[in-house]
């Protein structure tokens, strides 16, 4: 799946093993490692910072989305703070059985950003940090 991906996956398994339907954004492209993904969240939070992009030294680490500055319809936090790694298979097969139903694309400055951001959090492991920076150099073949 194409990194800067957003979508829904209407069966999600939380931290806390419950299932719930969230919203996914992909930051690697799965070739030669999983994808790695992040949740989103509309609900602001005192611990979320409202100013457009990184906000890495937050109680909560994320990246800020306003309206208008995607396809998006509300306010985003893309949450940095825990990174799921998916099987690309099993994204495959959530797709043809439409437990997964695509959103929109971050347009690619905006996905460069994220990445610049992700790469700084202090909660990715070093395999996470080497794909995302493979991501961030690749970018533009993404774009093609």
């Amino acid at each position: 799946m194409k990194p800067g991906t957003i979508f829904y996956h209407n069966i999600y398994q939380l931290s806390d093993e419950n299932n719930s339907r969230k919203m996914l954004v992909i930051l690697s492209d799965g070739r030669q490692y999983p994808n790695i993904a992040v949740v989103t969240s509309s609900l602001p939070s005192q611990a979320r910072g409202t100013e457009s992009g990184c906000q890495i030294n937050d109680r909560f680490p994320s990246f800020f989305l306003p309206l208008h500055s995607t396809y998006l319809k509300e306010d985003t936090w893309i949450l940095l703070d825990y990174f799921a790694e998916l099987d690309p298979s099993e994204l495959a097969q959530y797709n043809d059985s439409g437990d997964i139903t695509r959103v929109c694309e971050l347009p690619k400055n905006l996905l460069k950003d994220l990445l610049i951001c992700t790469i700084s959090c202090k909660d990715i492991t070093e395999n996470q940090h080497k794909e995302l920076w493979n991501t961030y150099l690749n970018i533009d073949s993404y774009f093609e």
